[in-house]
């Protein structure tokens, strides 16, 4: 088969990771893959390179001219079929395949269907327009029940696939054990400083927790702060606003972006992620793959990840003694439950995020499309 994948440069590393995973694991499979892109800025080109698989940068400019540019690309390399990632890339796609198309075409949607946007117009529009498409693939279950309830007429042309985890990348480290109780306790959070991160109400559970337990802990923020965003640059004013008033100094530490996330996570004991809402979030992913216990908010597909008694905690985003509790029980972990919850993490990332799962999942409906 020849499969073009499009995406926006501008994308999270995070989608561009799973197209990089998806990519290599056709190419190996001795399909024939391209990547359009504008301006050849994806984080992982050389990576793509270095597997053969050609990365082809297009202008961009106004709507009218992204879609020229991105049809006239698409009928040279003649493509089985195009996968576009995430909302930008499927409108193009799905609008330069409207006078007629010699190619499936699959839209990959990520998290924007959720309670935020789904009214929002240019997704309302974006919605109608997925009638252009052969098929949708979210990455939740929660996202792909909210699509069908907005858009009833894409029911029977969607479907679900998880992500893949680099399972080699991220794997356990020997882990420390908590029966030394004097030992800093490192919590792990993985994401931007996005309002839906929620970090004022995770500083805030920090602070109670502080009140409540005599162990002594640290959490570690690895994420984007964007400076062209005035919500991003409003919640991290706000957080360390909350971490000096707190006196949360020595427990509260934000590190920016960072390209070695499986360092730190194998440097941890646990992964936090209290959303206010998600899809499937690669960090929890990520966090099981690396056999660590992980705390996250009761929203979106996290019930499925992160199982109470098994491998974590669950807890209302909204409210700050819950995610107090949660944080507390999982520091408190005897050393039996600790080892076991860590254990139940990777086994569980290894049967859900396998690469060759996904690029098989994927395979199969591209053979399904093409007949």
């Amino acid at each position: 088969m020849r499969i073009v994948f499009f995406i926006d440069s501008l994308a999270s590393g995070g989608a561009q990771r799973q197209l990089v995973e998806l990519a290599k694991g056709l190419k190996g499979r001795g399909n024939d893959i391209f990547v359009i892109c504008y301006e050849r800025l994806l984080f992982f080109a050389d990576e793509l390179e270095d597997a053969d698989i050609e990365v082809i940068p297009i202008t961009q400019r106004n709507k009218f001219e992204n879609i020229r540019n991105f049809r006239r690309t698409a009928r040279e390399i003649k493509p089985d079929i195009i996968q576009a990632y995430l909302h930008g890339p499927g409108v193009i796609a799905e609008l330069g395949s409207f006078f007629g198309k010699r190619w499936k075409l699959i839209t990959t949607e990520r998290s924007i269907y959720n309670q935020k946007f789904q009214n929002k117009t240019t997704f309302v529009i974006g919605r109608q327009l997925h009638r252009l498409a052969d098929w949708i693939v979210v990455n939740s279950h929660s996202n792909m029940e909210l699509l069908k309830s907005r858009a009833p007429f894409l029911r029977k042309k969607i479907s679900v696939i998880l992500n893949s985890v680099d399972l080699e990348r991220f794997r356990p480290a020997g882990r420390r054990t908590q029966s030394d109780r004097e030992r800093l306790f490192e919590f792990v959070h993985v994401g931007s400083m996005s309002p839906i991160k929620n970090a004022p109400n995770i500083v805030r559970a920090l602070a109670l927790l502080h009140r409540k337990s005599t162990r002594r802990f640290r959490l570690r923020w690895i994420g984007r702060a964007e400076e062209k965003s005035a919500n991003h640059m409003t919640t991290l004013v706000e957080t360390q606003q909350l971490v000096r008033e707190s006196d949360l100094q020595d427990s509260f530490e934000f590190l920016g972006e960072k390209h070695d996330v499986e360092n730190y996570l194998a440097a941890s004991d646990a992964l936090i992620l209290c959303s206010k809402f998600e899809g499937l979030p690669n960090a929890v992913c990520e966090g099981m793959a690396a056999g660590l216990p992980i705390v996250a908010s009761r929203v979106s597909d996290n019930e499925m990840l992160v199982r109470d008694g098994v491998n974590g905690f669950l807890c209302d985003p909204f409210d700050v003694e819950d995610i107090a509790a949660a944080l507390k029980a999982c520091l408190e972990l005897p050393d039996e439950d600790y080892i076991r919850y860590g254990r139940a993490s990777r086994q569980m990332a290894r049967e859900m995020f396998n690469r060759e799962r996904y690029v098989s999942e994927y395979e199969e409906l591209y053979k399904k499309l093409l007949g």
